[in-house]
């Protein structure tokens, strides 16, 4: 009986198998993370464009809200920027960033009197489930890019 080496050949494609499979599943993550991204940028433009243009509207523009309007805006699109680095955290901070912001505004609202209360209702619920189904996504490609 003759000792054999194991074909190099062999380990070759099982190697480059297994790097496309990896390769495959981080760009799966990496896509549901784009949505998650996405919707960020979405929230921070649609945020502060309707609240600018409504507030005008009404004659009710002011610097201190005009100023909050671009805090909360900024802070999504910083979000957004900020899932290139870490996804998981970026993501977490603006689910929860505009799922407090959501309370508030119908604070707000039942504070007015009830006032648009209902007002894009279907908007801030598919961003919503947007947030939500990129977090995991985001998770698993924050444990591949720590691990290597």
């Amino acid at each position: 009986m003759e000792n054999r080496l194991p074909s190099p050949l062999g380990e070759d494609i099982l190697t480059n198998h297994l790097q496309g499979v990896k390769q495959a599943e981080r760009e799966g993550f990496e896509a549901g993370v784009k949505r998650g991204r996405n919707a960020l940028f979405w929230i921070a433009v649609l945020l502060v464009l309707s609240q600018t243009l409504i507030s005008y509207a009404r004659q009710e523009l002011t610097l201190q809200f005009l100023g909050l309007v671009l805090f909360f805006g900024t802070f999504f699109a910083a979000m957004g920027f900020y899932t290139h680095k870490r996804p998981f955290v970026a993501l977490l901070a603006g689910t929860l960033g505009y799922i407090s912001l959501w309370v508030i505004d119908l604070a707000c609202g039942y504070a007015r009197g009830g006032a648009n209360m209902a007002t894009g209702v279907l908007v801030r619920v598919a961003f919503t489930i947007f947030l939500i189904r990129a977090l995991p996504a985001a998770r698993r490609l924050e444990q591949l890019k720590r691990n290597g």
